[in-house]
């Protein structure tokens, strides 16, 4: 009996040629914690599923914590019927940056629907925004048009 305490995850079943790409992403990082967004990518693009396997493997390569990478992955959703769904960063790196006009902005574009997220790990770069699963870091007023039109 575990007494309410969490299951260990299973690790996944990674694929060599997976598991090379994945390192060859962390060490072109200074740090590994920065290759989060990058391994997401690989991980959802290659394997078209996300779970607690998943994020424990992509914890482990980083050093974060398995809640962080899913409360991450978790803001990356796909796009859902009734409309894009869009995460916007509003931690304090992204607010200083101009997070809210970002939000505004993209609340007067139809259907879009603007999710205030505190953190999407991209602090060096803000701010920044999660679409359709990618990240989308450094928005400028241009940029930001340009990736709403379909730009990316």
């Amino acid at each position: 009996m575990n007494q309410g305490r969490p299951e260990a995850a299973a690790r996944p079943v990674v694929p060599e040629e997976l598991a090379d790409r994945a390192h060859a992403i962390v060490a072109a990082y200074p740090e590994p914690k920065g290759a989060l967004h990058p391994l997401l990518d690989l991980v959802l693009s290659e394997t078209g599923s996300w779970d607690g396997t998943w994020a424990g493997w992509v914890a482990q390569l980083t050093g974060t914590p398995v809640v962080t990478v899913h409360g991450i992955a978790r803001s990356r959703r796909l796009p859902e019927a009734d409309g894009e769904e869009i995460a916007v960063c509003t931690g304090l790196s992204c607010r200083w940056m101009g997070a809210e006009a970002v939000c505004q902005r993209l609340q007067e574009v139809p259907n879009i629907r603007v999710v205030a997220v505190n953190c999407l790990g991209a602090c060096s770069a803000a701010p920044a925004m999660a679409r359709n699963g990618r990240l989308h870091d450094g928005l400028t007023p241009e940029r930001l048009d340009a990736l709403v039109a379909g730009d990316r």
